[in-house]
């Protein structure tokens, strides 16, 4: 029985979210085509379609920050990125453009169940 729950809860996905400013002289837009690289980097270094990246912003309210919620099948494809992100020279390299773009103070990791 336990096994069959810890199997559940593993089939869950899993977001990491960023909080962060875009630094002085970058566009929303370039900020966000670094994202859309991340997205398919991250893919092809796992094999995995269903990693996807979305760039939060308000509408309303405290309008100076933005979010990047980065949404993963399982807590094992998250790990999957993680690991293969640290040994891959094509992704240090995108980690500097966002460096270079963009500021984030705190990062979470969620897990998402679907109730309804």
């Amino acid at each position: 029985l336990l096994l069959g729950v810890s199997g559940i809860a593993a089939a869950d996905s899993v977001s990491m979210v960023w909080t962060c400013t875009l630094n002085d002289g970058v566009s929303a837009e370039q900020s966000q085509a670094a994202g859309k690289k991340w997205v398919a980097l991250a893919r092809k270094l796992t094999g995995n379609n269903e990693i996807s990246s979305s760039w939060v912003s308000a509408v309303v309210g405290e309008t100076g920050q933005f979010l990047w919620v980065d949404t993963y099948p399982s807590l094992e494809v998250w790990a999957a990125v993680q690991t293969a992100w640290a040994n891959s020279r094509e992704a240090a390299a995108l980690d500097e453009v966002f460096g270079a773009n963009e500021t984030c103070s705190t990062n979470r990791l969620y897990r998402a169940v679907v109730v309804d």
